[in-house]
């Protein structure tokens, strides 16, 4: 049983528009809380997934080399809502300004003292990332959350720039699954303002 206590309280709407950096279109972080059985959609994170840096980063070993398919999606997507329903983790979409998928970003723990996020985002919107960690970052701080951080592979060196640009800083290495990542923190505002702005 959650303890509401200890648990998140999201603002509402969730909502929120996210500039892009380099094109000025606005792009949009709405939460994966609600049915979803677009097959588009679906066929949207597929092709993402599958481009090389998010496929070697994240699914090769876990797929055992084999291609992320629209089962993997559809797990994906049960394990957003069940986050929501459960108040355990928090999944959001970054939509294109066509409302297509662009990438997600999650916090992926209730803890409020401290809980990882993740994203990912397609090769073909450069721009936005940066700007969406700085939008989860308000949401977590308004939400009740006093600290986020992030793994990073030594190798992902554009996701360390996005988290250095989002106001995170590198606290040290650490291992996970017999890997070693780039650990990143960020201490947020306790009266709800964040430290990233």
């Amino acid at each position: 049983m959650i303890n509401s206590a200890m648990s998140p309280h999201f603002p509402a709407p969730l909502t929120r528009p996210i500039c892009n950096f380099l094109t000025q279109e606005t792009f949009t972080l709405v939460p994966l809380a609600t049915n979803f059985c677009d097959p588009e959609s679906y066929a949207q994170i597929v092709s993402i997934c599958n481009q090389p840096l998010i496929y070697n980063t994240l699914f090769a070993e876990r797929l055992g080399g084999h291609p992320y398919a629209q089962a993997d999606a559809e797990r994906f997507v049960a394990w957003a809502h069940q986050g929501w329903q459960a108040g355990t983790h928090f999944v959001f979409l970054i939509l294109t300004p066509q409302q297509t998928i662009a990438g997600t970003i999650d916090i992926r723990s209730n803890c409020l003292a401290s809980a990882e996020i993740g994203y990912w985002m397609s090769a073909e919107h450069p721009g936005v990332m940066t700007n969406a960690v700085k939008a989860l970052c308000r949401i977590a701080s308004q939400s009740g959350y006093r600290g986020l951080f992030a793994l990073v592979r030594e190798m992902n060196t554009k996701s360390a720039g996005v988290l250095l640009r989002a106001g995170f800083h590198e606290a040290g290495r650490e291992e996970r699954r017999n890997r070693a990542y780039r650990r990143f923190v960020l201490r947020l505002d306790p009266i709800g303002k964040g430290t990233c702005s």
